[in-house]
């Protein structure tokens, strides 16, 4: 099970998902495979951080986290007039 926050909601299922007695912003405990589903979509956030595996050896977990990558945002395509 993950636990995931709502972060918007359109609609009462979202994906197949039963949000109809969650508000935006709550946590929901989900499986593995809602949670995931919610989150790729962007209409959650995870909230379940896996620890990382130490495999240097060096007593140090931090040493094998990679760095967050930034969200991209979408571009509006604007129409352009033609022959105005």
């Amino acid at each position: 099970m993950v636990t995931v926050r709502l972060t918007r909601k359109f609609a009462r299922t979202l994906d197949g998902v039963d949000v109809s007695r969650v508000r935006v912003g709550q946590k929901m405990t989900l499986s593995q495979q809602a949670a995931s589903l919610l989150v790729a979509e962007g209409w959650a956030d995870p909230l379940d951080i896996v620890k990382p595996v130490n495999r240097n050896g060096n007593g140090n977990g931090n040493a094998s986290v990679p760095k967050p990558t930034p969200k991209r945002r979408r571009r509006r395509m604007r129409a352009k007039k033609i022959g105005g």
